[in-house]
């Protein structure tokens, strides 16, 4: 049997809106063999088990068969376990883990003949844009655009000197239903101020110049729109900016929000931003959770 370790992902980062993605340590488990015939797949999720799929429908098996289909290989049947660990529905890259372990899963069963290029290709496919999957496959921090397929970049973040605190709701926000309150098209001065924001977000990243995330975070085509989803967003971003975080995005389409913190103000921030998360949104989750900057791998 052939398993996968494959990390949740934070997508967007703020200006960098369906290009850019981080992978975080917080990891799904796909194991997969072929057997002599049919279906069999197992969830191991308490929380999420009655809505995944069981038959061809499962995320897993259809990335699993179009990774076939591409290398020209017809199983005779499948036998697929999923561990899941990270929270779905809450802009955590749950459903790109899931595409990302199939195709890798289905690629090692046939001896490994597609590259990492073309594995991102392929889940980019199924996902519908390549910024979670790509930083799911890469690690640390990736940024992927479309040109005759993916053309993609991805460098480590530094856990000595960066934390990524996570807020999760209690609430989950499907990707249909925060993509249904975007604008069909944008101003060219809104444009303009995107790309700028998404070239200082990677300049400060690589340069260490962290002062600049304040500024780098900041955009206009998706997270106004989706704060009025997320009921206490603003309130969460007011606060951090008064604990000292370094900036604050929406994590994917939500629900899950962002803070970065400098280690010099981990202790403190994390000591303010629990004490409000816990007595403002009782049933959030609030917690550090480093990078990962190794990305998906064969077990």
């Amino acid at each position: 049997m052939v398993s996968v370790k494959v990390p949740a992902t934070s997508a967007n980062v703020g200006s960098g809106f369906d290009c850019i993605g981080i992978a975080v340590q917080i990891y799904n488990y796909i194991s997969a063999e072929e057997i002599d015939e049919g279906i069999q797949i197992e969830i191991d999720d308490d929380n999420y088990h009655s809505f995944i799929p069981t038959d061809e429908r499962n995320l897993v098996y259809r990335s699993m068969m179009l990774a076939f289909d591409k290398i020209g290989y017809k199983p005779k049947g499948l036998h697929i376990k999923q561990k899941n660990n990270i929270p779905a529905t809450r802009g955590m890259g749950s459903s790109a883990s899931c595409v990302v372990g199939g195709i890798m899963a289905a690629n090692q069963i046939c001896g490994g003949q597609l590259s990492k290029t073309e594995i991102i290709n392929l889940a980019t496919t199924m996902e519908g844009h390549p910024d979670n999957v790509t930083a799911a496959v890469t690690g640390g921090l990736a940024v992927a655009v479309r040109n005759n397929g993916i053309r993609y970049s991805n460098f480590p973040i530094d856990n000595r000197k960066l934390s990524f605190a996570f807020y999760i709701p209690d609430f989950s926000l499907r990707t249909k239903v925060a993509r249904s309150v975007l604008p069909e098209t944008v101003s060219y001065s809104d444009a303009c101020y995107n790309i700028g924001r998404s070239a200082m977000l990677t300049s400060a990243l690589l340069t260490g110049n962290y002062k600049l995330l304040s500024t780098a975070l900041q955009d206009r085509m998706h997270q106004y729109y989706r704060k009025r989803l997320i009921g206490g967003s603003s309130k969460i971003f007011k606060e951090a900016e008064r604990c000292g975080a370094l900036g604050t995005y929406i994590s994917g389409s939500g629900s899950t929000m962002v803070s970065i913190v400098g280690k010099d103000n981990e202790a403190r921030f994390y000591n303010d931003m629990n004490k409000y998360v816990t007595e403002n949104f009782e049933k959030w989750q609030f917690k550090y959770v480093p990078v990962d900057n190794r990305g998906a791998v064969i077990l």
